[in-house]
């Protein structure tokens, strides 16, 4: 966000756009290439949406190859891009990878996440699909209806 600010403040917002294109990039091809390694290590997991592999690998083809022309033709911008992308890292290993946080830190984070929740007008999901094996009851308990029936 900071780094966003400073871009707009110079006024260089084609390069923002830039920047952000791809970063969106990046992260959807190691999606893509993740959940392609989560089906291969975990077949029998429960996946609502199925689809054949031809269709996530020839997005990762096609992605490796605009990737690589992003690269060849603006590595700077891509060079800038993937760094303003590490700058999650740290965030990472402070607010999910740090198992002993100290207990203001757990109030912070349950009190940004309330606000962020109330903020974008959404909730998270209350339902672990791992602890109920039948997709049939879950049920959405603030309408009383099943999330599978045909009237959602």
């Amino acid at each position: 966000c900071a780094a966003t600010i400073v871009i707009l403040c110079i006024g260089e917002t084609h390069n923002l756009i830039n920047y952000v294109s791809f970063i969106n990039y990046l992260s959807y091809g190691v999606t893509i290439a993740g959940l392609l390694y989560h089906r291969w290590k975990k077949p029998n997991l429960y996946r609502p949406i199925k689809v054949s592999l031809l269709v996530p690998l020839s997005y990762l083809l096609f992605w490796v190859l605009l990737l690589g022309f992003s690269l060849y033709s603006e590595p700077v911008v891509c060079g800038v891009g993937l760094v303003i992308m590490l700058t999650g890292v740290p965030v990472y290993f402070l607010g999910v990878h740090w198992k002993e946080k100290p207990k203001c830190i757990y109030k912070f984070i349950e009190r940004a996440t309330y606000v962020g929740q109330r903020l974008c007008f959404v909730v998270f999901p209350q339902i672990d699909p791992i602890e109920n094996e039948n997709p049939a009851e879950w049920t959405d308990r603030s309408s009383g209806r099943s999330s599978f029936s045909a009237n959602s």
